[in-house]
């Protein structure tokens, strides 16, 4: 009764979608390019005290990869992608099957930044995280 796989076949289904680039879950495909959206995989969830200790709380990210060539980086790009998936998480009604989200932030807790070389060319990409609580549903 894991939460993680289930999220993140939620978040694919709703930003592949919603949105205009390419999602992948877990890692960049070797032939794919950029921009794309990469669901990474969190750390294994923690039992919290929700309720009993039947919930988790998983610390998610999603990473917005852009890559230009040296010095022509234009990173409205990556920002205008980055709010194409909060608006799409959003709009959104996750539902897991064996979980129920209790907490789901409107904004990313967190937004970093990252810079660094990719294949001869520099990728910007910006790191969204999400701090979420599920509940198992045969305990609500």
């Amino acid at each position: 009764m894991r939460p993680r796989p289930a999220l993140r076949a939620e978040l694919y289904s709703v930003l592949s979608s919603a949105l205009d680039v390419p999602v992948v879950v877990q890692r960049q495909p070797k032939d794919a390019g950029a921009p794309l959206v990469m669901i990474e995989p969190p750390e294994t969830p923690s039992r919290g005290d929700i309720k009993q200790d039947t919930g988790h709380s998983i610390e998610q990210t999603i990473r917005i990869h852009t890559r230009y060539p040296k010095g022509k980086a234009d990173v409205s790009r990556r920002d205008e992608i980055a709010a194409d998936v909060v608006g799409a998480l959003n709009a959104a009604t996750l539902d897991l099957e064996d979980h129920r989200i209790v907490h789901w932030p409107e904004e990313p807790d967190d937004d970093t930044p990252q810079s660094y070389e990719a294949g001869g060319q520099e990728a910007y990409d910006l790191l969204l995280t999400y701090n979420i609580d599920t509940q198992i549903k045969a305990a609500i």
